[in-house]
């Protein structure tokens, strides 16, 4: 879930987060309030997390609104701070509208690039949805740039992912899409009947009903169809449907081509006006969204009517507007690449950037958390692992076990070998230590001066007592000279531990204090030597 990722922030945040989840695509106004909201709170920190989350969320709510500019000022803001917090899915969804922007320039190469970046973050992070997106707008270039077989394969990829992940968000929608495009494929190869089999299918996808864009989709298939078949009736009745819902706006950029095969049928069937009433609300969109891509796409079809009718005013208005917009979009072309390199550079920066920060951090984090003389885990860090171990044994009732030892008579070897002795002595000892983390689930630390600490999960006492006679072996086998103890001729440890299943008004702190006890207890009797005990025992019997 991605409000997952501000389950640890403050209240406001995640109720902005929850509005903008609730509010995208269905209220823009809503959607762009509680952005702008997060933007603030974000930039306070900063906080890349909340930055990435919310640009992008307003780069989609642009996207909806048809507003191209604001969309990529916005996607290019969202992807800078993306990259370092980890919200793959966002980032291939970046990618994959920077590839739909792309090719409503014009401009294939860019999208497919911007296509098959995402497909390689959904691939490495295993994004099953956003990697169905992705293929269905692949096959959407592939189809209009005339390569019919591999848009088809990338459709079937898109159904086997389907087939796969039944449970996937969005199924339905993303089924319906899929079969849109292979309608499209099935027609453009002159085979209806096929046609007529996936668009039997589409009628079964939920969805249809409850989302204007899948209706809208679902109403054009089906006259194209149609008139496929020669079923002029029926034709007539799907676009009068299809009229019906393009009285209102809709996002532009999802539906064009579609829309432009969809007007090619009027053309075909003489349905000169209809086309031109859906010609003239197209264009007034694409006015509005200043893509003159799609404006020149909507001449390509005045041309051609023009042609057809025999219209020679007409058609040489049309061409010579056609030449100009022609024109402009080479300048927009040249610009927009150079915009687009200048966003692959930033974002090559960035993740730069944000690699060395993240290996920095990281390394500070080991440092912080590493006793510098033995390589062990420090006191700070054994204080979070001994509370994550605690927490999971006491969900997942299993064992917890510690143990807590120190050299024998420590002070007399120090004070008469030498501290660098000292410390070759410490090292000795904590590196048979840190060998028992090569059984399964025993973590060591250094806590202080002489003394150790293991966790264990999972151990139950008679497990930590076979592990506790195990490590004093290996420190007696060491056989490192102290004379002035009065143990042995050689270092030597003294060991105690605690273990039990954790209740809940049981803490970390209780089983270190009688692990503790155990070991005052043992040394009271005899050094070199270990004791363990039950933790309800123990409590018992205090």
């Amino acid at each position: 879930m991605l409000l997952d990722i501000f389950k640890h922030y403050a209240q406001n945040i995640q109720d902005n987060a929850k509005r903008v989840l609730e509010n995208r695509g269905a209220d823009p106004e809503a959607t762009e309030k509680a952005c702008d909201i997060l933007i603030e709170a974000g930039k306070d920190g900063p906080d890349a997390r909340i930055l990435g989350f919310a640009y992008y969320y307003k780069a989609e709510n642009c996207y909806v609104l048809n507003d191209p500019e604001e969309f990529l000022k916005n996607i290019v803001m969202a992807m800078a701070y993306l990259e370092g917090t980890n919200q793959w899915d966002l980032i291939a969804k970046a990618y994959n509208f920077l590839g739909i922007m792309s090719m409503s320039r014009g401009n294939a190469p860019f999208a497919l690039d911007y296509y098959l970046t995402a497909l390689k973050y959904c691939k490495d992070y295993e994004l099953d949805e956003v990697e169905i997106m992705v293929n269905i707008n692949i096959g959407v270039l592939h189809y209009e740039f005339g390569d019919k077989e591999t848009s088809r394969r990338h459709y079937e990829e898109c159904l086997r992912l389907l087939r796969t992940h039944p449970a996937i968000y969005d199924h339905d929608v993303l089924l319906m899409n899929v079969y849109f495009g292979l309608i499209n494929n099935c027609l453009s190869r002159n085979d209806p009947q096929t046609a007529r089999n996936y668009l039997e299918m589409c009628r079964f996808g939920g969805k249809v009903d409850l989302d204007p864009i899948l209706k809208l989709g679902m109403h054009m298939m089906e006259a194209r169809v149609y008139q496929g078949e020669n079923k002029q009736q029926l034709r007539d009745t799907a676009i009068s449907r299809v009229s019906a819902i393009t009285q209102g706006d809709f996002p532009l950029l999802d539906v064009f081509e579609d829309m432009y095969h969809y007007c090619e049928m009027l053309l075909d069937a003489e349905k000169y006006d209809e086309l031109w009433e859906t010609i003239n609300r197209l264009e007034k969109m694409a006015s509005r969204t200043g893509v003159h891509y799609i404006q020149k796409r909507l001449l390509e079809l005045k041309i051609q009517y023009y042609r057809i009718y025999g219209d020679n005013a007409g058609y040489l208005q049309a061409t010579g507007l056609y030449y100009e917009l022609s024109k402009i979009l080479e300048k927009e072309n040249t610009a927009m690449i150079g915009k687009m390199l200048n966003m692959r550079n930033t974002l090559e920066e960035t993740a730069k950037r944000t690699k060395v920060m993240r290996m920095e951090k990281e390394a500070f984090k080991a440092k912080s958390e590493t006793d510098a003389l033995t390589g062990l885990s420090n006191r700070f860090r054994l204080h979070d692992e001994a509370a994550k171990v605690f927490k999971e044994a006491k969900e997942k009732r299993l064992y917890f076990g510690i143990e807590i030892m120190d050299v024998d008579y420590f002070k007399g070897f120090n004070d008469n070998y030498g501290h660098q002795a000292g410390d070759r002595c410490i090292k000795a000892v904590a590196d048979q230590i840190g060998s028992m983390q090569e059984k399964p689930n025993i973590f060591a630390a250094r806590y202080g001066g002489d003394e150790f600490v293991l966790l264990y999960k999972g151990y139950d006492k008679d497990a930590i007592e076979e592990v506790m006679g195990e490590l004093r072996e290996k420190i007696v086998a060491m056989a490192m000279p102290h004379e002035y103890s009065k143990a042995a001729s050689y270092v030597t440890i003294s060991q105690g531990a605690c273990c039990g299943i954790p209740k809940e008004s049981e803490a970390v702190s209780d089983y270190l204090e009688a692990a503790d006890n155990m070991l005052y207890q043992i040394k009271e009797v005899s050094r070199n030597s270990f004791l363990a005990c039950e933790f309800q025992s123990f409590r018992q019997s205090c």
